[in-house]
């Protein structure tokens, strides 16, 4: 359950393991780490080649990198840090998943800007639509409102 960082080769062991149910019922035991990590083009990426910018080195316009990091500080609520991939995510390419999840690390006005933004890319996209219900919001009236 070890994870090794393909490009510094550290090896990472997990602080705990979670025990989640798989959608058969089966108990999937599921390894997390204290270290912020990201898989990208089948390579396992550390924080600290993502901060140094080896990462960047290797995977040069990356969405999915800065992406994944971007998910994995939200989740560890090191907002700055998500903030700062999720941005970079955004400017390589515009997902309306990656700005739902960059609106939830903002309040108020920025967050439903950026929700509204999300939901004129893919009108459709699930994570967007629950976040614009979660704040109140039904994301069928924008879209008559246009």
């Amino acid at each position: 359950m070890n994870e090794k960082c393909s490009l510094c080769i550290q090896i990472f062991k997990p602080s705990r393991i979670a025990t989640w149910l798989g959608p058969n019922g089966a108990a999937l035991e599921i390894p997390e780490f204290d270290i912020a990590l990201a898989d990208v083009d089948d390579a396992t990426i550390c924080e600290s080649c993502y901060h140094d910018g080896a990462a960047e080195m290797k995977y040069p316009d990356s969405f999915e990198l800065h992406y994944q990091f971007g998910l994995e500080f939200e989740k560890r609520e090191r907002i700055d840090e998500a903030r700062k991939a999720l941005e970079k995510a955004i400017a390589i390419k515009e997902s309306p998943e990656a700005l739902s999840t960059l609106a939830i690390t903002y309040d108020g006005r920025a967050k439903i800007e950026m929700l509204k933004r999300a939901l004129k890319i893919d009108s459709t996209c699930e994570l967007v639509r629950l976040n614009l219900l979660n704040n109140g919001i039904d994301p069928d009236e924008i879209l008559r409102d246009g």
